[in-house]
């Protein structure tokens, strides 16, 4: 079975002089808190470099947390780990609230209406204010945006790996 792996936080800034890091959690304190003293990954967007790192310790500094890692001692080593992204196995994570899902564990799930009828898969999303839109990829390869509301939403089921949407009608 493959392992799903979450993004967990970003690595702002050094702290201090005993190797502290800011970070920048996507999803709160007491996720980042729950993973003290597991091994985590650490992984560059730029150089594509990746390592695993224990979590020694998690506390609050202002808007962001601060995070100390085993074996990084000094501000020069933390120095060493700015803009990498925090990552841990979806099965050290707890489940998020109904209806809120970990972004690694949606992608390329199959889209379909009410109906049956096949649409395509979610390829990703981004924020648009309050509410998410959705961009799901056609079996013909065109883009479709759909917004992430009730309305259009109807389910999402990570164990079929399926989801169930009614598009909006437009008005002629």
């Amino acid at each position: 079975m493959k392992i799903i792996k979450i993004a967990i936080a970003r690595i702002h800034r050094n702290h201090g002089v005993s190797g502290e890091i800011r970070v920048k959690p996507f999803f709160g304190e007491a996720l980042m808190k729950n993973l003290v003293g597991s091994e985590v990954e650490l992984s560059s967007d730029r150089t594509g470099e990746s390592f695993y790192l224990l979590l020694d310790s998690i506390r609050q500094g202002g808007r962001t947390l601060l995070a100390k890692f085993v074996g990084i001692d000094s501000p020069e080593e933390a120095h060493k780990l700015i803009d990498m992204v925090i990552i841990a196995p979806r099965n050290q994570l707890p489940n998020l609230p109904e209806g809120q899902y970990y972004l690694e564990e949606i992608i390329g799930l199959d889209v379909i209406r009410t109906n049956g009828k096949r649409i395509g898969s979610l390829k990703g999303f981004f924020s648009a204010g309050e509410k998410d839109v959705w961009e799901i990829v056609t079996d013909e390869g065109d883009e479709l945006l759909f917004p992430c509301i009730p309305e259009v939403l109807k389910s999402v089921d990570l164990e079929k790996r399926l989801i169930i949407v009614e598009p909006m009608e437009m008005d002629e």
